[in-house]
């Protein structure tokens, strides 16, 4: 069984979040990298992609929008 490479790296973190972070992971018996890498790959996977999309329901009430005001939008544009 290989295992996966790792870089070690520092960052800084408020002291409290930190210490919370560790108690967790020694009640949980777990390690502060796991929690670290779980956090991170979380972040990654589901809070990124999750905010980089528009939800289809907003979209499809842009799209209303649209076609209940494109006379009002074209009165607007030949005002001008």
């Amino acid at each position: 069984m290989s295992r996966a490479a790792t870089k070690k790296f520092s960052s800084l973190m408020s002291k409290a979040l930190l210490e919370q972070l560790k108690r967790q992971a020694e009640q949980n018996g777990q390690s502060v990298r796991f929690l670290m890498e779980a956090a991170v790959r979380h972040y990654l996977e589901v809070v990124v992609p999750s905010t980089q999309k528009v939800r289809p329901e907003i979209i499809a009430l842009g799209e209303e929008s649209i076609r209940e005001n494109m006379d009002l939008m074209k009165r607007l544009a030949r005002a001008k």
